[in-house]
C-alpha cells in the first residue's frame, strides 16, 4: 500500500481512466439554445452572465440583490426546477484588436504597452447559469423496437409543450436577472460553420481547456471530452490528456463560516491568481418534502446534544419560513476544481485557493472518495452523481452563488469603435475602458452617447501620466484634440505626438486675434463679447449698442490686415471720462494689455494639426486676463468640431472657467458636445476647489465617467457628498498607496478598480511624465536641433 507521502509525489501513477459520456445526462439539441437530457426527464438552457461588481459596492446593495435572487427562485420553485451556477475563472490574453495609428510616437506606447500586458497573467471570470425543467419521462424504452405513429406523435406534442416552457421560463430568467446582463447561450456563426456555445462550455467543465465544438444532432455528451481523464488514487488529483495537458484537484466544503453565509462571503477566491473551476447546484424541493427533511435534521440536531439552542431556534425558524412561503430548500452540491497546467502548478494553485477560502471561515477538503463524481456533477443534469449533498435554504444559496463578479467593461461596439485601452485590475482581470458609457448588450458605434469625464488625484500620484497615456491611445481615432495644460505638463508628449503647442507668457502676443477670423455672426458676437468683458462694468444699453456699431464696422470697412481690437477702440465713440474707448484702452496699442487679444495677426492656425495644446499658467490666476483669452480659445476650437472625433482636455479645469461668462459652456456646451461627436476630459488635483466653484460643480455633474486617483487626504464630504461616491468607494481612495498606481473607475453605479502601471517604458514616461527638469532640458536641445521629433527625442532620452 502506497504512503501519503507516494500519493503525493506519484498521484497519478496508478490512475484510473474514467469516460464521461456514458455517465453523463446531456442529450442533443431540440432547438439552438435548449438541450434534452438523456434520460427524457427534462431540458436544460444556459446563460452567461456579465455579475454584478461588488468590491467597491455597499452591502446593502448586494443584499438587496440577494433578496432579488431569493425572490427569483421562489417564482421558479417547486420540485420541478433546478439551476447549476459555474464560475469559471481562467487565463486570458487581452484583445485590443487592430489599430492604426499615424505617428509614431503613439504607435510605439501601444505598441509597448500591449507587449506588457501581454506577459502578465491577466485572469478572467465567467458566469454561467443552467436552469432544468423537469418533466415526467417520455422516452422510448430501449427494447420497444417499434412505435406506433400514435405514439411517436404524442411524444412530439409532450416535447413540444416542454420546450415551450422552459422557453416561456426563460423569459422570466432574463427579466429577473437583467441587471446581470444575462446571455443566452446557443449556436454560434464563425468562418461560415455553426458551433454548439453549450457544447463549448461543457467540454470546458470536464477538460479546463476552451475548444471549438461543431454543433451536432449527436448528443452532446459525447462531444465533450476531447482526450483521456485519469484520476489518482486516493489524493483528489485529476489529469486530462490533451494539447495542452491539465491537471486538477477537486475539494468539497467540510466546514461552512460559524457566523453562517452572507453575501461577501464567497468572493474571497475571486482574488485568486489560479485557474478554477466552481460548480454549485441547487435542486428546488417540494415544500412537503424540505419541511420533513428539515424537521428530522431538527430532531437529529435535539438528540446528538451537540447543537447550540440558537441554532435549534434557527431551524425551527427555517421550517415555519418553509411553510409560510418565505423561502424555498433545495438540495445544494458544491465543488471546487482548481486547475493547473502541469501538476505542481495545480498542487500549488490548491493550497493557495484553502488560504482564500479559510480567510472567510470555509474549511476545503480534497475529494479524494469521489472526485470523478465531482467531475462528472459539473455537468448540468448529473443528480445522481453530486458529493455531498446538503439541504439549505434560498437565501443560503443566493449568498453562495451571489453573482459577483468584476467588471469588464466594454470591448466592442462603442460609440469610437473598440475600447480606448486595456486596464489592468487588482483582479488581474482586463477592463476594457472607455469614456463613453454604452449599454453593455448595444452595437452604439457611432451613436452619439455622453463621454465628458473627471480625473481627480492628488499631486504626485501619476494623474498628468494616466492623462497622456489616455491622449496617447486617443490617436487611434484620429480625433481633434484641445489640450489646455497647467506647468507645462503635456508639452512633452504633445510635441512627440506631432501636435502644436503654445506656452503663453505674459507680455508678448497671443497671436490670438478673432477680427481676423471668418466673417460670420458667430464671430462678430464673439468679437462683441470680447470687447464687453475687457472694458468691464455694468454696460448701458447705449454702450452696448455703441459696441456692436464699432465690431460692425471693423468687419465691414476696415481692410483684413488692420482689422484687430485696436480697430475697435477706434471706430468707438469717445464720450465722457469713463467712456469706451478709455476703458479698452489698456488692451490695445501699446497698453498693459494690448499682448492678450490685440495681436498683429492671428497666428492660431487652428486648421495646421489634429492636436494642439495651450499652457495657461501664466494667466490661470489672473482674473482680468483669464476670461478673455479662454473666451477666444474656446470659440476657436469651435472651427475643429465637424463631426469627427473631438475632445477638449483640460487641467484644473474649475479654475480657468471660474467666470460667470462660462456658465452657458458649463451647462449647455457639455450637453450638447456629444451631439457634434465629442466629449471634454477634465483633470485636477483640488477636488474641494472643484466642488467650490460653482461652474466647476456642474461640469463635474456633466461627466459620466469618474476617475479616482489614490487621495490619502480625501475629504468624506468631497467624495461621497460632492461626488456621489459611496462610502465602500471613498476608502478605497483613501487608502490607494500613492505609488500604487491604483484607481477607481466609476461609471453609473458601477465601478471598478483598475491599475495603470507603466513602469516598463522608461523612455516613454519621458514625455509621458511631463517632469519640469524635461521640458527645460526640451528647451535648449529644440533651440540646436529645431522641433522635429526624430532630431530631438533620441536626445532627450538619451538614446542615439
Amino acid at each position: 500500500m502506497k504512503t501519503k507521502k507516494q500519493n503525493r509525489e506519484e498521484p497519478l501513477n496508478t490512475a484510473k481512466e474514467v469516460s464521461g459520456a456514458e455517465f453523463l445526462n446531456v442529450g442533443g439539441h431540440v432547438q439552438p439554445d435548449v438541450l434534452r437530457l438523456r434520460d427524457g426527464s427534462g431540458y436544460l438552457m444556459t446563460w452567461q452572465l456579465d455579475g454584478i461588481p461588488f468590491e467597491a459596492t455597499e452591502d446593502e446593495y448586494l443584499e438587496s440583490r440577494s433578496r432579488a435572487l431569493v425572490s427569483f427562485i421562489k417564482s421558479i420553485g417547486g420540485g420541478e426546477r433546478a439551476v447549476w451556477v459555474h464560475r469559471v475563472r481562467r487565463l486570458t490574453v487581452p484583445d485590443f484588436g487592430h489599430a492604426e495609428y499615424d505617428n509614431a510616437f503613439a504607435a510605439q506606447v501601444d505598441a509597448k504597452y500591449r507587449e506588457q500586458l501581454s506577459k502578465s497573467s491577466m485572469m478572467e471570470t465567467a458566469l454561467f447559469m443552467t436552469l432544468l425543467v423537469r418533466c415526467p419521462s417520455f422516452k422510448i424504452p430501449k427494447w420497444q423496437f417499434w412505435v406506433p405513429r400514435k405514439g411517436l406523435e404524442d411524444i412530439a406534442q409532450k416535447e413540444a409543450h416542454y420546450i415551450a416552457e422552459i422557453h416561456g421560463q426563460a423569459l422570466q430568467v432574463e427579466a429577473a436577472l437583467k441587471r446581470y446582463g444575462p446571455r443566452r447561450l446557443g449556436i454560434a456563426e464563425r468562418g461560415g460553420r455553426q458551433y454548439s456555445e453549450l457544447a463549448e462550455l461543457f467540454s470546458y467543465l470536464m477538460t479546463g481547456v476552451q475548444r471549438q465544438v461543431p454543433y451536432s444532432q449527436m448528443d452532446v455528451r459525447h462531444q465533450l471530452q476531447a482526450g483521456r481523464v485519469f484520476f489518482g488514487d486516493r489524493n483528489a488529483l485529476w489529469e486530462a490528456k490533451g494539447n495542452p495537458a491539465t491537471y486538477g484537484r477537486f475539494y468539497d466544503i467540510l466546514q461552512y463560516p460559524e457566523a453562517g453565509v452572507t453575501v461577501r462571503t464567497n468572493d474571497a477566491i475571486l482574488a485568486g491568481d489560479f485557474e478554477f473551476i466552481e460548480t454549485q447546484s441547487y435542486s428546488l424541493m417540494a415544500r412537503r418534502d424540505a419541511a420533513y427533511e428539515l424537521e428530522k435534521q431538527r430532531k437529529q440536531m435535539i438528540a446528538g446534544d451537540e447543537a447550540s439552542t440558537a441554532e435549534i431556534e434557527s431551524m425551527a425558524e427555517a421550517i415555519e419560513s418553509l411553510r409560510d412561503g418565505r423561502i424555498e430548500m433545495g438540495e445544494y452540491h458544491y465543488s471546487l476544481n482548481v486547475l493547473g497546467r502541469s501538476l505542481e502548478e495545480a498542487e500549488a494553485a490548491a493550497k493557495r485557493a484553502e488560504a482564500l477560502m479559510s480567510e472567510q471561515d470555509f474549511l476545503l477538503v480534497p475529494n479524494v472518495e469521489c472526485p470523478d463524481a465531482a467531475w462528472l456533477a459539473q455537468i448540468p443534469g448529473s443528480w445522481a452523481l453530486r458529493p455531498r449533498l446538503a439541504y439549505i435554504p434560498s437565501p443560503n444559496f443566493a449568498c453562495m452563488s451571489a453573482l459577483h463578479n468584476y467588471p469588464a467593461g466594454k470591448r466592442d461596439g462603442n460609440p469610437w469603435g473598440r475600447a480606448l485601452t486595456v486596464l489592468d485590475s487588482v483582479s488581474r482581470q482586463p477592463y476594457y475602458f472607455n469614456l463613453h458609457r454604452s449599454p453593455q448588450d448595444e452595437d452604439s458605434e457611432d451613436r452619439k452617447l455622453p463621454g465628458n469625464t473627471v480625473v481627480l488625484g492628488a499631486t504626485g500620484v501619476g494623474k498628468t501620466t494616466f492623462v497622456l497615456f489616455l491622449v496617447c491611445q486617443l490617436q487611434k481615432y484620429r480625433p481633434h484634440l484641445v489640450v489646455f495644460d497647467k506647468d507645462r505638463g503635456t508639452e512633452i508628449a504633445i510635441r512627440a505626438l506631432g501636435g502644436s503647442y503654445t506656452a503663453f507668457k505674459r507680455g508678448e502676443y497671443t497671436g490670438l486675434n478673432p477680427f481676423q477670423w471668418r466673417d460670420t455672426p458667430t464671430t462678430r458676437k464673439l468679437c462683441e463679447s470680447l470687447v464687453e468683458v475687457c472694458v468691464g462694468g455694468n454696460l448701458t444699453a447705449r454702450e452696448r449698442d455703441d459696441i456692436h456699431r464699432a465690431v460692425k464696422v471693423v468687419f465691414e470697412e476696415v481692410d483684413f490686415d488692420q482689422r484687430r481690437l485696436a480697430a475697435v477702440d477706434q471706430a468707438l465713440p469717445d464720450v465722457g471720462e469713463n467712456g469706451l474707448g478709455l476703458r479698452l484702452a489698456r488692451w490695445v496699442n501699446h497698453g498693459a494689455l494690448a499682448w492678450v487679444l490685440d495681436s498683429p495677426r492671428d497666428t492660431l492656425q487652428l486648421d495646421s494639426n489634429r492636436l494642439f495644446g495651450f499652457d495657461y499658467t501664466e494667466f490661470l490666476d489672473d482674473n482680468e486676463t483669464r476670461t478673455p483669452i479662454m473666451m477666444a480659445l474656446l470659440a476657436a476650437c469651435e472651427g475643429l468640431i465637424d463631426g469627427t472625433p473631438f475632445a477638449y482636455v483640460m487641467d484644473e479645469f474649475w479654475k480657468p472657467l471660474s467666470d460667470p461668462v462660462f456658465t452657458e459652456f458649463a451647462k449647455d456646451k457639455l450637453k450638447t458636445i456629444r451631439k457634434q461627436n465629442g466629449l471634454g476630459l477634465f483633470s485636477t488635483q483640488s477636488p474641494s476647489d472643484a466642488l467650490q466653484s460653482t461652474i466647476g460643480k456642474t461640469i463635474v455633474e456633466q461627466c459620466i465617467t469618474h476617475i479616482y486617483l489614490p487621495n490619502p487626504k480625501a475629504s468624506y464630504d468631497d467624495y461621497v457628498g460632492g461626488f456621489k461616491c459611496t462610502p465602500a468607494e471613498f476608502e478605497l481612495i483613501r487608502n490607494f498607496g500613492e505609488d500604487s498606481r491604483l484607481m477607481l473607475v466609476k461609471q453609473g453605479e458601477g465601478s471598478t478598480v483598475c491599475r495603470l502601471d507603466l513602469g516598463s517604458m522608461q523612455e516613454e514616461l519621458v514625455a509621458l511624465s511631463g517632469s519640469t527638469d524635461n521640458v527645460l532640458r526640451l528647451d535648449e536641445i529644440r533651440a540646436q536641433v529645431g522641433d522635429d521629433f526624430a532630431a530631438w527625442w533620441p536626445l532627450l532620452t538619451g538614446k542615439k
